[in-house]
């Protein structure tokens, strides 16, 4: 028996038979308790990839690990995405267009966040317990979110240039930042459907440890390979290059006015040089962080998708394709907190909507005892944060474009 053999990969020989190597992974994974959920059909087996059905199954600590990392990630993901979103639909303060985009991206991570309980269940049931219907799902909402996220975040790249490079000629308005968001699901939308249909262009299939789902990037057909590549291309490397673009071009603007002379007016003089050179360090830190942070988390997925259409699949294991697809999780959990819970204001907004809940579980005697004086309190301490955070959103925004107008 295969499954007592301390090999992690079946002989070169017996992968050329197909019939003996479905044979071999009924014997080595536990099919059986896959077809009890009612969603798992042993024929779902011919559409796993024959790459991945030459690895003998993982241990299930790892599967166990891999479901126990997925719930942590799911629930801060969730929480810090749900909390963006509330926030930003409560505060009417909030609502600019750029902001907008930053809600578009919550919108898009929480659905990521969504998709897990899929891979959580299967990573339980050691392997895909879900069938087709828990594949495309998964596949879908992965590829929709993932590339609604990419494409957002090209999009607010795109309007802090604007903004920044362009404080007086370009308005990034309301309605271009709708524009960008409808243009955005679209554009996402086309490209995770067409899999989903299981045209000539490749379908969502199994991949790794068989308990997650995305293209066919291991598929011989060459359309399937054509399509890949040009998903590549518009899901990663023109988001990269515009991102790369926007921010090199901010930097630039940082610089000058660090550079700019003694010739410029009074009121730009104001400014304190030190609160503007730490507003000069932040926005660098911010915008170095979030090039990583994005290129760290897509670019190994996107390495592996180029290394099996490119037939380096001797390359890619289960294990190196599962880790990659665990960054792209990660990234959409951390991304609320890099875009939204970093604004002064919102920070300011969360307080408020923090301090009022705790003043609800107050008794109401205590109350109604202090009632005018508390009242005049929260009124002051109210204006002066609303004072400070308007402060800091200003010299932010003096900083970005001071000499420029």
């Amino acid at each position: 028996m295969y499954s007592s053999m301390n090999i992690s990969v079946i002989p070169n020989e017996t992968i050329r038979n197909e019939s003996i190597m479905f044979t071999i992974f009924k014997e080595t994974h536990p099919v059986y308790s896959w077809t009890k959920y009612g969603f798992f059909d042993e024929s779902y087996i011919k559409s796993i990839n024959v790459h991945w059905l030459q690895f003998l199954p993982p241990h299930r600590r790892n599967h166990y690990i891999l479901a126990v990392l997925y719930i942590i990630i799911m629930t801060v993901g969730l929480v810090g995405n749900i909390l963006v979103i509330s926030i930003f639909l409560r505060s009417r303060s909030l609502r600019t267009p750029a902001n907008s985009l930053v809600m578009n991206l919550a919108i898009s991570d929480a659905l990521m966040m969504s998709k897990m309980p899929v891979f959580i269940f299967n990573s339980i049931a050691q392997g895909p317990a879900l069938g087709s219907l828990g594949c495309r799902i998964y596949g879908f909402v992965g590829g929709l979110s993932g590339t609604a996220s990419i494409c957002t975040l090209a999009a607010i790249s795109l309007n802090r240039y604007y903004v920044i490079k362009f404080p007086l000629n370009m308005r990034f308005t309301g309605a271009r930042s709708k524009i960008c968001i409808v243009i955005a699901w679209i554009y996402s939308v086309i490209f995770s459907s067409i899999p989903l249909f299981d045209t000539n262009l490749g379908s969502y299939v199994p991949e790794g440890y068989l308990t997650s789902c995305s293209f066919d990037y291991l598929s011989q057909n060459a359309d399937v390979k054509l399509f890949i590549l040009i998903f590549f291309t518009a899901a990663w490397l023109l988001p990269f290059v515009l991102i790369s673009f926007c921010y090199m071009n901010i930097w630039k603007v940082v610089l000058e006015t660090r550079n700019v002379g003694k010739s410029g007016n009074e009121s730009s003089r104001n400014i304190k040089e030190e609160e503007k050179r730490r507003q000069d360090l932040k926005l660098a830190g911010t915008i170095f962080i979030i090039i990583i942070l994005w290129f760290a988390a897509w670019t190994p997925y996107a390495v592996v998708a180029l290394l099996g259409i490119s037939n380096h699949a001797n390359l890619i294991t289960p294990l190196t394709s599962m880790i990659p697809a665990l960054f792209c999780k990660t990234a959409s959990c951390i991304d609320p907190f890099v875009y939204a819970i970093s604004n002064p204001k919102f920070k300011h907004e969360v307080k408020k909507r923090f301090s009022k809940s705790s003043l609800r579980s107050y008794p109401s005697t205590k109350i109604w005892s202090t009632h005018g004086s508390s009242e005049r309190r929260n009124t002051v301490k109210d204006s002066n944060k609303s004072i400070d955070s308007v402060s800091e959103e200003v010299q932010e925004e003096i900083v970005m474009v001071s000499r420029r107008a």
